[in-house]
């Protein structure tokens, strides 16, 4: 639910899927990581004559229930599999997946996607989307300043003087894994700056791993 109702994402894949209709018409893709099979859905309104719906999940069951709802059942065939352990019977000339984490990278299934495009995808193949950059920028997240300021004010609501806990609670705030905040342009202190680049076509699964553990 949450990834199809984030419409600017859905949308902006609808968008590049439709928009390589001379691309994809008449020709073999597989959707790695397919989920509810939506993207699936899209290569065939553009034209695809046979896509691989890979989804290790039990949401795969649901995948299948949407492809025989858009009456796709003789286009689409939806597979219970881990990528690296589907039975694909033949190359494919194109690759979709909505393989982005969190950050990009953050459990990500770009790996899986290049071991697909190694296994299967025939040489000039597309992949969908086919690179991607990493940015970064300062930010004043107001929601660690309140919770780091809550330790100066506890002196005031109890009568202890408790602010030698603010480092403390800085490690523990600034040491978790991953935060998804809403920020509003003011709190973004300066522009952007591209950090990091990949090229879908010919990127390792070394460069991969070097970037998640940066």
């Amino acid at each position: 639910e949450e990834m199809i109702a984030d419409t600017v994402r859905t949308n902006g894949y609808k968008q590049a899927i439709l928009h390589n209709r001379c691309a994809l018409q008449g020709l073999t893709v597989l959707d790695v990581g397919a989920g509810t099979g939506i993207l699936s859905v899209f290569c065939v309104q553009a034209g695809a004559t046979r896509v691989y719906a890979v989804e290790a999940s039990a949401v795969s069951q649901l995948a299948s229930h949407v492809v025989t709802l858009n009456g796709m059942d003789n286009k689409v065939k939806v597979l219970n599999s881990p990528v690296e352990s589907a039975e694909i019977p033949e190359q494919v000339d194109a690759i979709v997946s909505e393989w982005m984490g969190y950050a990009l990278m953050y459990e990500s299934m770009l790996p899986s996607v290049i071991y697909a495009r190694d296994k299967w995808l025939k040489p000039g193949g597309i992949i969908l989307p086919s690179a991607a950059d990493l940015f970064i920028a300062p930010i004043n997240d107001r929601v660690v300043e309140s919770r780091l300021d809550f330790w100066n004010e506890v002196k005031g609501l109890y009568g202890v003087d408790m602010s030698c806990m603010r480092p403390f609670a800085h490690s523990c705030i600034m040491n978790k894994e991953m935060a998804v905040n809403l920020l509003s342009p003011e709190d973004v202190l300066s522009f952007p700056v591209r950090f990091a680049s990949l090229d879908l076509n010919v990127c390792t699964q070394e460069e991969v791993r070097n970037l998640h553990g940066s």
